[in-house]
């Protein structure tokens, strides 16, 4: 219990850490790509407004401002050379682009590469052609932003070359998750360093339980064992229809069997995969402890219908496999309403081997009462005014069982049904 809630806390510290790094490297890296194409989409629209060209730009004179920094003023009269997005001037000489005119009467295709030296014109003439046929104003072919525009008598296309700004994007998106990377695994490692010592009080808690609960037992046990004995030998004396004495018996039986289950939960606590393990043929034992139950099912007009796929084995602890089957049908035929027949299924699956049990109840049962079924001392209503007695312990021990196998076992309740299934 205590390794597993030691695996538990690693998986949800190291699970919290990688998705809030994962949400860092994502949108870091979506602001900065977004940030790229607006800054290629403001230079596209420049050249756009021009026609395919940068504008001139004069050399603005250089003037000491009243705190003695420099400011450059453009010439008077003059707008922004670059349109909203103020660029500097330095753009036109850095901008690598071409530019293809998709004349509409010939429908000609004239290239200019005067700005651009890494391609050939046969490859900005395939480019030029895949821009054409998108059905899209602007976008991107390969490492090329395009942007289109409508002149007269021709389709201007302006491709502007992003190739190493695109390559600069994934260089610093790889380096931001490798430190991800990095920091996720130095921190699993102090975690697993350190869990021990988080868990170390919760651990220290449920070693006192386990001993108080086997200490408190054994020592119960010595004084009912001396009142059933006495009690048997007062019922020598007394006689066979003594009432107070029958209620005696019959509380010190309840007592002694409480303790019985308790000490075996505390045992199953303390179950290890070191215990001894065989392969059985689980089909045939499955069967058999369905027919060991039958007369108590005749006694209480319940029948079972099984389906139990042959020649299943499994490979673990046999006894502890048939103290399980043994829970799930006594608990069955305890709180079944008797109108339809208990279902008894065994079955190969995906994940390994399915084995269920369904009964009647005559009531309907919610999923949140289902969930803590396999909760210690729980007992619904119906079984609470039931005189079958019981102690709310015996799902609690199946699942020890079921997870001491390292398998699943979960309740679903259909309509007034009631399907316990364990994963094994």
């Amino acid at each position: 219990m205590i390794k597993k809630l030691q695996k538990r806390f690693l998986i949800l510290a190291t699970g919290s850490l990688f998705l809030l790094l994962f949400m860092i490297v994502i949108s870091s890296s979506l602001l900065n790509y977004y940030s790229l194409i607006g800054d290629a989409d403001s230079i596209l629209q420049v050249l756009a407004d021009n026609s395919g060209k940068f504008p001139k730009y004069d050399k603005p004179k250089a003037n000491h401002s009243e705190t003695g920094s420099f400011r450059r003023e453009p010439p008077d009269g003059s707008r922004e050379p670059f349109g909203r997005k103020e660029l500097p001037p330095e753009t036109s000489y850095e901008s690598r682009f071409f530019t293809a005119d998709l004349m509409e009467d010939s429908g000609e295709i004239k290239l200019n590469t005067d700005h651009i030296a890494a391609i050939l014109d046969d490859e900005a003439l395939a480019i030029a052609k895949k821009a054409q046929a998108l059905n899209q104003e602007q976008g991107f072919i390969g490492d090329y932003r395009f942007k289109k525009k409508k002149e007269t008598g021709k389709l201007l296309i302006i491709f502007l070359d992003c190739g190493r700004k695109l390559d600069s994007f994934w260089k610093m998106t790889k380096i931001h998750a490798m430190i991800s990377i990095l920091s996720l695994t130095a921190v699993f490692v102090i975690l697993l360093i350190l869990s021990a010592k988080i868990v170390h009080p919760v651990a220290q808690a449920h070693e006192k339980q386990k001993q108080f609960i086997s200490i408190a037992g054994h020592e119960i046990k010595t004084p009912l064992t001396i009142i059933d004995a006495d009690s048997e030998l007062l019922r020598l004396d007394l006689g066979e229809n003594n009432e107070w004495l029958e209620d005696i018996c019959s509380q010190t039986k309840r007592l002694t069997n409480l303790t019985n289950e308790l000490l075996r939960l505390s045992k199953l606590d303390e179950y290890s995969s070191s215990r001894t393990k065989i392969e059985f043929p689980l089909s045939d034992i499955i069967i058999d402890i369905v027919r060991s139950f039958q007369t108590l099912a005749d006694r209480e007009n319940i029948s079972f219908q099984i389906h139990v796929e042959p020649m299943l084995s499994y490979y673990g602890d046999e006894n502890q496999i048939r103290r399980l089957a043994d829970i799930l049908f006594d608990n069955a035929i305890k709180y079944s309403s008797g109108t339809e027949p208990i279902q008894v299924e065994l079955k190969k699956c995906r994940h390994g081997i399915e084995f269920s049990v369904e009964n009647p109840t005559g009531q309907m049962i919610s999923k949140e009462q289902c969930s803590c079924f396999f909760d210690r001392f729980y007992r619904t209503e119906q079984a609470q005014r039931s005189e079958k007695g019981g102690y709310g312990l015996g799902l609690a021990i199946a699942k020890s069982i079921v997870e001491a196998h390292h398998g699943e076992i979960t309740a679903e309740p259909i309509g007034d049904h009631v399907k316990i299934k364990v994963l094994l």
